[in-house]
């Protein structure tokens, strides 16, 4: 393989284009409950919220 560093790109295109590209091919995944030990690498679907204020007293 070659080393193509430095040379840049045959040919550009609009971020725009480049943009409408992306959305057609990508489509978001449902939400899915997973175990907390296996949630590395992923991405939150939804806010997490604790039940209780932590820490407990206001001067935190």
């Amino acid at each position: 393989m070659r080393d193509v560093r430095m040379r840049g790109f045959a040919e550009r295109a609009d971020v725009e284009d480049v943009e409408a590209f992306l959305c057609a091919r990508a489509k978001p995944l449902a939400a899915e409950d997973v175990p907390l030990l296996e949630c590395v690498g992923r991405v939150l679907a939804g806010d997490v919220r604790a039940e209780v204020n932590v820490p407990g007293f206001l001067r935190a």
